[in-house]
């Protein structure tokens, strides 16, 4: 349950990539606790072999996008070019939705960002290159309230 669980809420997944990424570099880790009190372990490093369904994987793959398009500065670039939410963080919410109402974010798929302009946006792939064209998201919506019921 790592992925459903309260590590992975909106609220605390920032929070968890942050740990896990102090344990991968293997920094000391430091631990709190009211009956042990404080303890801080040196030497230890952490490695994850996570396996997910294809769903949920792509999920991620979509969620990741969507921080990397603001994190490297292309949702403000995308939106000062006149692009709207769910043309940058859109997502059809079932497997029967139209893929094509996907926003660039799940569209981008784990592909590096190349350039962007008002009505299209370049990514790399293997072999070359692969053009998202601007369109209408009928259908999407926004990634984080996708499972809301909205």
């Amino acid at each position: 349950m790592f992925v459903g669980g309260v590590g992975m809420s909106k609220e605390n997944v920032l929070k968890s990539a942050a740990g896990f990424s102090h344990l991968w570099d293997g920094a000391p880790v430091k631990r709190l606790r009211s009956l042990d009190g404080a303890t801080v372990l040196f030497g230890r490093r952490v490695s994850l072999h996570l396996m997910l369904q294809p769903e949920a994987a792509a999920r991620w793959l979509a969620v990741a996008g969507a921080v990397r398009l603001a994190d490297e500065g292309w949702a403000a670039k995308a939106l000062a070019l006149g692009w709207d939410e769910l043309e940058l963080f859109g997502a059809v919410p079932d497997a029967d939705g139209d893929p094509a109402g996907d926003g660039l974010a799940v569209w981008l798929n784990g592909r590096e960002l190349l350039a962007m302009t008002a009505d299209y946006a370049v990514a790399a792939q293997p072999g070359g290159w692969a053009y998202f064209n601007r369109r209408q998201s009928s259908g999407a919506v926004l990634l984080w309230a996708l499972g809301r019921g909205r």
